[in-house]
């Protein structure tokens, strides 16, 4: 199954108000209708795509993707004209009907694909792989264009290192370098731009947004003192641990690293996502170990709280030079944000996972009481100044995992994955089984009032 550091599922929503989530799953027995593109459980570790209604009362439609060997999910996008955009990795050389070509060359172990369906679910329209990939974020650019971005084993192929622009073509060896890549307004036939971004350690980009000015920005991971760096942002100088967060601004063709910026302390730290506020400032979560992760001096907690890990919350300038606000958030387990999105008023919601016991929730809330278990998710509310406005716990008495966040209207929709029987929520399905653990997909929709 996939890595259970990054999430495997994902949420979406359409200009009718229709719901889509994209997973794994190893059941045959997952609900798929007739209409989908394909009805026939391939084995392994398969990819699902699922569309209800609104109101998350009738599945649509439903769909497999994958083939022999294992599929994983990673993201899911929908453009103006309702067409579903699937981001992750194959082992399968049958994926989506065969892309041999793909495994032509002895040293393609694995792909990162995009899949473009329409908006029934009934047809693949395009797809477009990337070898020795993974694929972890998607983005629209605001002039039509696409761009996808995630971790690389190995030098792109040919017709990738073809392309003359981008900020760097050299792969810089190590377990992983980072990478993005840009399609035109045309599909994904169309590979404009390409650019890798790493070290000599390990890196991988895991979330990636566009503003309005369509420069693009990266959060991810670096293992190495040489993943480049802007002189003039926050901290160009490597923290130590097996990794620091970091976060990137290239510009809209990919050729001109902007700025860059590590954000860590002596320890393991790793960002998960990102979000642009009204005001271009950069807002980011993830996990760390270090006491010394940067924070603001008044801040809702700027001391580590023990356990393996904290999530953090940092909002950054546009240009990282600078923390505006930043925060830990935990109790004395294992505590990490992995998804977060910025609300019509400005205000952040973070989604993750936690261990803790004595993890903070403030305020109304649905649940204030962890439920047990290995994990519980959380959902935290904070206002652009970083106030923690409130949270709420979802979770039964074995494992809840990988929750991601769509917003709808006001509220919120939680998706992620639960091996608990007494989960509270009416809309679960059989999706994965983890480590012999079966877990079901949940969607949940929640107000913050």
């Amino acid at each position: 199954m996939p890595d259970p550091i990054f999430p495997f599922i994902d949420i979406a929503i359409d200009s009718k108000g229709n719901i889509f989530v994209a997973g794994v799953t190893t059941s045959g027995e997952f609900p798929v209708v007739t209409a989908g593109y394909d009805t026939t459980y391939n084995g392994g570790d398969d990819v699902f795509v699922v569309k209800y209604d609104s109101e998350l009362k009738h599945l649509l439609a439903a769909t497999f993707i994958g083939g022999k060997s294992n599929d994983w999910s990673r993201a899911i996008y929908i453009d103006g004209q309702d067409n579903i955009y699937i981001t992750g990795k194959s082992w399968s050389r049958d994926f989506a009907g065969g892309i041999d070509k793909a495994f032509v060359n002895e040293l393609v172990q694995d792909i990162g694909f995009i899949v473009q369906l329409d908006s029934s679910l009934s047809m693949i329209k395009s797809i477009a792989y990337i070898d020795n990939a993974d694929i972890f974020a998607i983005a629209p650019g605001h002039d039509g264009t696409l761009y996808v971005a995630g971790g690389i084993t190995s030098d792109p192929q040919a017709e990738v290192r073809a392309l003359t622009a981008g900020f760097d073509r050299k792969y810089h060896g190590g377990m992983s370098d980072g990478f993005v890549a840009r399609y035109g307004v045309t599909g994904l036939d169309q590979l404009m731009n390409f650019t890798l971004i790493g070290s000599s350690g390990v890196d991988e980009i895991i979330d990636i947004k566009v503003n309005d000015q369509n420069f693009v920005y990266l959060v991810g991971y670096a293992g190495a003192s040489d993943f480049p760096t802007t002189s003039d942002a926050f901290d160009n100088t490597y923290n130590g641990g097996f990794t620091d967060a970091f976060v990137v601004k290239l510009d809209g063709e990919l050729s001109t690293l902007v700025a860059s910026t590590f954000l860590g302390g002596q320890n393991i730290d790793r960002g998960h996502s990102l979000g642009i506020d009204d005001h271009d400032q950069i807002v980011v979560t993830g996990a760390t170990e270090s006491a010394d992760f940067p924070c603001s001096e008044v801040s809702f907690d700027n001391s580590f709280n023990g356990g393996e890990n904290d999530m953090f919350l940092t909002v950054l300038s546009g240009d990282l030079d600078k923390i505006i606000a930043s925060t830990f958030v935990g109790g004395s387990a294992r505590d990490r944000g992995i998804d977060l999105v910025i609300t019509q008023d400005n205000h952040i919601v973070v989604a993750g996972e936690t261990s803790s016991s004595n993890f903070p929730v403030i305020g109304d809330s649905r649940t204030n009481k962890y439920s047990g278990g290995q994990t519980d998710m959380f959902l935290v509310l904070f206002d652009i100044s970083l106030n923690y406005l409130g949270g709420s716990i979802l979770g039964g008495k074995q494992e809840d995992l990988m929750p991601q966040l769509a917003l709808i209207n006001k509220d919120v929709l939680v998706v992620g994955s639960t091996a608990s029987n007494d989960f509270p929520s009416k809309r679960t399905m059989k999706a994965v089984d983890y480590s012999q653990r079966m877990f079901d997909l949940f969607v949940s929709q929640i107000s913050f009032k």
